[in-house]
Formats: C-alpha cells, sequence, structure tokens
C-alpha cells in the first residue's frame, strides 16, 4: 500500500499534524503546567501514532512470496559494499526487502519529534524523563510488532494474512488481560507489566523514580530488545534458507534445459 520512503514522509507528516493538536499553551507557554498535562497529552499522542503503526505494518510488510524472491536475488548477487546495492540500502529503501528496519525508522522518526515536544515542555525533569521512557518502550513495542508479523507472513500457510492478524491482535490484547487477572497490581509487578502493550503507560505514569523501578526498566529494556533480537534472527535464518532452496531449485531447472 505504501513505499518504504513514503512511509518515512507519512510518519514525518502525521507527527507534525498530531503535534498541533496538543496542548501548547499548558505545557510550553505556561511557567507552571498541570502535573499530569504531559501524561495526558504523551499518552494520546501515544495512542495515535499506534493506530498509525499499526496502519504501517500492514502496509509495507511484504508477502512470502515477494520474500522470497528478495531473498532469491540477494543470494545470487550477495553484495558486500555498503551503497546502493547493499543489503542495508536495501532494508531501508527497497519495497520487496523486510519491513522491520524501515517500521524501526518510522518509530525513531515518531519517538524523535515526541521526545522533542516533551523537551521544551515546562514540566519537571521527572516528568521528561518517564515520558521519555513511555516513548522508548512504545518504539521497541513497534519493532517487536512488525518482527513478529513479518514472521508469520512468511509461514507455509495459504492463510498467512489472518494468521498475522490474528497473533499480533492477540499479543496486543491478551497479556494485559492475563496479567490483570494473576498480576492485578502493576506496582507490585512492574518488570511483568512491562512486557505488555501497557509498558509505555506506565512508565508514563509512574509517580516516583527509585533504584527497583530503574532496573525493571533496564531489564525490560534489555527484554525488549532480546525479543526483537531472536524474531529478527528466526526471520534472517528463514530467508537464508529460502535463498539458498530457490536458487538450487533455478540452477537445477538451468541445468536440466541445457542437458
Amino acid at each position: 500500500m505504501l513505499s518504504k520512503k513514503q512511509s518515512y514522509l507519512l510518519t514525518a507528516v502525521f507527527n507534525f499534524i498530531i503535534l498541533g493538536c496538543a496542548d501548547w499553551q499548558e505545557l510550553i507557554f505556561n511557567s507552571y503546567p498541570r502535573s499530569y498535562s504531559i501524561q495526558e497529552n504523551v499518552g494520546l499522542l501515544m495512542v495515535l501514532n499506534f493506530g498509525l503503526f499499526l496502519y504501517l505494518i500492514a502496509a509495507i510488510t511484504p508477502g512470502r512470496q515477494t520474500l522470497q524472491d528478495w531473498a532469491r536475488y540477494r543470494h545470487i548477487t550477495q553484495p558486500k559494499e555498503l551503497g546502493k546495492t547493499s543489503v542495508i540500502y536495501d532494508l531501508i529503501w527497497g519495497d520487496k526487502s523486510p519491513g522491520i528496519l524501515a517500521i524501526a525508522i518510522n518509530a525513531i522518526i515518531s519517538v524523535t519529534c515526541l521526545s522533542c515536544f516533551v523537551l521544551i515542555s515546562q514540566v519537571s525533569i521527572e516528568n521528561k524523563t518517564n515520558s521519555w521512557m513511555a516513548l522508548l518502550f512504545a518504539g521497541s513495542l513497534a519493532v517487536i510488532y512488525a518482527a513478529l508479523t513479518q514472521l508469520i507472513l512468511f509461514m507455509k500457510n495459504e492463510q498467512r494474512q489472518l494468521w498475522a492478524t490474528g497473533v499480533l491482535v492477540s499479543f496486543i490484547i491478551l497479556p494485559p488481560i492475563f496479567l490483570g487477572i494473576f498480576f492485578p497490581r502493576p506496582e507490585n509487578y512492574v518488570i511483568v507489566w512491562l512486557f505488555s502493550i501497557a509498558a509505555p503507560l506506565i512508565a508514563l505514569s509512574s509517580s516516583k523514580s527509585t533504584d527497583g523501578l530503574l532496573l525493571a526498566y533496564f531489564l525490560a529494556i534489555l527484554g525488549h530488545f532480546a525479543i526483537a533480537a531472536f524474531l529478527v534472527s528466526q526471520l534472517t535464518r528463514k530467508l537464508k534458507k529460502a535463498g539458498e532452496s530457490a536458487t538450487k531449485a533455478l540452477l537445477t531447472a538451468s541445468e536440466s534445459a541445457i542437458s
């Protein structure tokens, strides 16, 4: 639905527009804003961006056949220099390559825009820190959801689009439900709740930063990166295997045609 270049532009313009809808009078021009104003504004801005990223994941994540063709092409050419023919360039700009890095770049654009708004606001440094931590969790979750979706779309299943939608919705909705049943007080089980969609809101609404809370944030961020790295490694392994298999089949067909 979108090229990766268009997605970057869309994210930048979208955040520019929604930042114009924020309460600048209260947070920027008022020397003593209400303590909960930054929480309200950043929370609503993150919700709007959440809807945007659900669309971006659907719009720029290629399907199985497209990825197979790309993997075969990359396996045959095997570029070794950074440049317009490199894997990095292809992952950033190529519309047939996996969309995980593109989603990460979009997340960086979004987080940067909102972080600048938080930086110039007149709230306390503690509220700013909580807002930045919430944005960091939101960005990491976007990358995890994108990697999970891309991995499922590479399944050998005719209904993989439905599977991807169902699994993604389940990963968003079910964890807070189970945590609400078995761990009903998030302040007592912060580290567990930080692995759900509620992580940005928990960080945003934190009343005070303690050593235990900072440790929980640190461990949760490491956990988010570990999950994303695992999903990316699984996709890389499958792409490499698919590229090798497609190349062997192509070479076998060529040899048969010649003989």
